[in-house]
């Protein structure tokens, strides 16, 4: 009868886990709006501003893809920055004269945006008490762009925050 219980009890943890239930699994934030220039996706908080973050960072570019944010977003844990060496941003990211505050972030290629490639838009952007340190390509709003043949355009954007090279 021991052995039976103690499988039982095994299962039913097992099931606990694996249906989220002990150990839920943080679900990604929901970016609302269909990307057009009408209906952008909205960055409501910094939810939705990570989420952007990760679809980025795992493939999309969102080119020709429009973005606003509405509200004021104070980062609250270490960021990790918008586009990586193999996909950049190449989005319109309007920043919608909002103010976003608090990140902080270290490596190389950091800063609100790692990488914007050709297509890309970041206006009216308030970027303020942000800590960036690294060894190279340190920004506070975009740390590489590269627009090939094309171009990328940043405007009406605002920074104030601390930049430390540690080379």
């Amino acid at each position: 009868m021991n052995k039976i219980f103690r499988k039982l009890v095994v299962f039913v943890i097992g099931m606990l886990i694996v249906g989220g239930f002990l150990f839920p699994q943080v679900s990604a934030a929901t970016i609302s709006g269909s990307g057009t220039q009408s209906s952008p996706y909205l960055i409501t908080n910094e939810s939705t501003l990570r989420q952007l973050a990760t679809n980025v960072k795992n493939g999309t570019s969102y080119s020709g893809k429009y973005f606003r944010v509405t509200a004021n977003i104070t980062l609250t844990q270490t960021w990790t920055p918008i586009g990586t060496a193999t996909t950049a941003f190449r989005g319109t990211f309007d920043g919608n004269g909002k103010t976003i505050s608090g990140m902080t972030v270290t490596g190389e290629h950091v800063g609100l945006f790692a990488y914007v490639g050709s297509g890309a838009t970041i206006k009216n952007v308030n970027l303020t008490n942000f800590d960036v340190s690294g060894k190279s390509y340190l920004a506070g709003l975009v740390a590489h762009a590269d627009a090939g043949t094309g171009s990328i355009t940043i405007s009406n954007c605002s920074v104030n925050g601390t930049l430390r090279d540690t080379e």
